[in-house]
């Protein structure tokens, strides 16, 4: 159950106040160190900065900071700079008594001179009663049990896009968000409605909203310092958009539930060099697979597509739902497909653990990278899989004639760097000319 500021009454006391340390040192940078040694001495009625937060129980938690001109409280925490402690009484000036009175249950207090941590005291009466203080610093705190696995910083600055963020991508995005990607581009133009709760990491409280948006918010409670972008954009409708979208970015997910999006943005991440994986789950999610594509490296998504999978026999039907890129004029008459969203999440794990060490390559880890770059995970007994919980990995061939790479791929050799860069180089050069051999502006 969580309570708002504004709404103290309905409060239990508080015992513990959770204070994320970036947003008091952005506060404290913000007020400057003039105007902090001002208010330190001496309060100043016209102006109020307040602590803005969410209990949950008897946890506070401060989210947000804002300062107002005026004496409108509202309700929040109050932070107030004075010289004397809210417990002995000896000089606290009159107005500064009726803000505790008008915050009614929690103020955070600075001392005078101090440059350390604020306290936080709530009021009961005219008794206040200290409380007790976690300071914390998502950057460095929330990611200390992955630093045995791996340094996290080897991420930053390592931009993650996820094209979908339906099941498979809102899956993909929280568990890489805990494992230290601060960096995500999320594209998809659907919004969030009651049947997709199941089997979507956002919940009944986003419901209405862009998957997108929801998607960001939740990211960002496990990581406040991350950055997401947001882009409600329809790929197919829009290719140069999407062209945007994956220039810059360190790897694409593609977690669309049709072929037409997954062949365009197959072209430009060969385009433009960026490696993609792509995660697909069956109908009902009985199963799925999930395969890694890196230009100058690796075969193609219509290689894989027309190649392994088609040796296969009969692809079962992809996973159904209310689902981005089937076009806006034909989502009211789609009906969504049961199935279990922890069974879409397998799928999606092995997506985010294969994105993460594409990541990684290079870096020093005791993770092992996988045998081979794709990998069919079978929910149970059905089709190709013999029994539940079953994996198999397969390789991947180039297809000759295949029109989005021709094989040609298998002219770069090397190893290293230097084929993970002149690879996709060439490759691209190799497409342009082709444009233009096929005609372009004044043909």
């Amino acid at each position: 159950m969580s309570y708002h500021i504004e709404d103290p009454d309905s409060r239990p006391p508080v015992a513990t106040v959770v204070l994320p340390l970036p947003l008091w040192r952005e506060l404290m940078e913000s007020l400057g160190d003039h105007l902090q040694n001002r208010l330190r001495h001496s309060l100043i009625p016209e102006l109020v900065t307040r602590l803005i937060g969410e209990q949950r129980d008897d946890v506070l938690t401060i989210t947000r900071w804002d300062s107002t001109r005026g004496g409108a409280y509202g309700g929040e925490v109050v932070l107030l700079f004075d010289h004397a402690e809210p417990d002995e009484g000896a000089g606290v000036v009159e107005d500064e008594e009726s803000a505790w009175k008008r915050a009614r249950r929690v103020v955070a207090y600075l001392p005078a001179g101090s440059d350390d941590l604020p306290e936080f005291w709530e009021f009961h009466g005219a008794k206040p009663r200290r409380l007790r203080l976690l300071p914390v610093d998502p950057s460095t705190e929330v990611y200390t049990r992955v630093e045995g696995i791996f340094e996290t910083r080897k991420l930053a600055g390592k931009t993650v896009t996820i094209v979908g963020v339906g099941s498979l991508g809102s899956f993909c995005a929280e568990e890489l968000v805990r494992c230290g990607v601060d960096s995500f581009r999320l594209v998809d133009y659907d919004r969030l409605e009651p049947h997709n709760v199941v089997r979507h990491a956002c919940d009944l409280r986003d419901l209405g909203r862009h998957k997108t948006r929801a998607l960001a918010d939740l990211i960002q409670r496990v990581n406040p310092s991350a950055t997401v972008e947001c882009l409600e954009v329809d790929v197919l409708a829009e290719p140069e958009a999407a062209r945007k979208v994956i220039e810059g970015s360190s790897i694409v997910l593609v977690c669309t539930d049709g072929n037409p999006s997954r062949l365009l943005l197959n072209e430009l991440c060969l385009e433009l060099g960026v490696p993609a994986v792509y995660g697909g789950a069956y109908e009902r999610a009985f199963g799925g697979h999930v395969f890694r594509v890196i230009p100058g490296q690796t075969p193609c998504f219509e290689c894989v597509i027309g190649g392994v999978l088609a040796s296969l026999g009969t692809l079962p039907e992809p996973q159904k739902g209310r689902v981005a890129y089937l076009g806006a004029e034909n989502q009211r008459d789609f009906v969504a497909e049961p199935g279990l969203g922890l069974d879409v999440r397998f799928i999606a794990l092995i997506q985010a653990k294969m994105a993460l060490l594409t990541l990684l390559r290079g870096e020093e880890t005791t993770l092992e990278d996988f045998p081979s770059d794709l990998v069919f995970w079978g929910n149970r007994k059905e089709w190709i899989f013999p029994g539940p919980l079953y994996s198999q990995f397969a390789r991947m061939k180039f297809r000759d004639g295949c029109s989005a790479c021709a094989g040609r791929t298998t002219q770069f050799e090397g190893d290293g760097e230097a084929a993970r860069v002149e690879g996709p180089r060439r490759f691209a050069a190799n497409k342009s000319s082709e444009r233009r051999g096929q005609g372009g502006a004044g043909s």
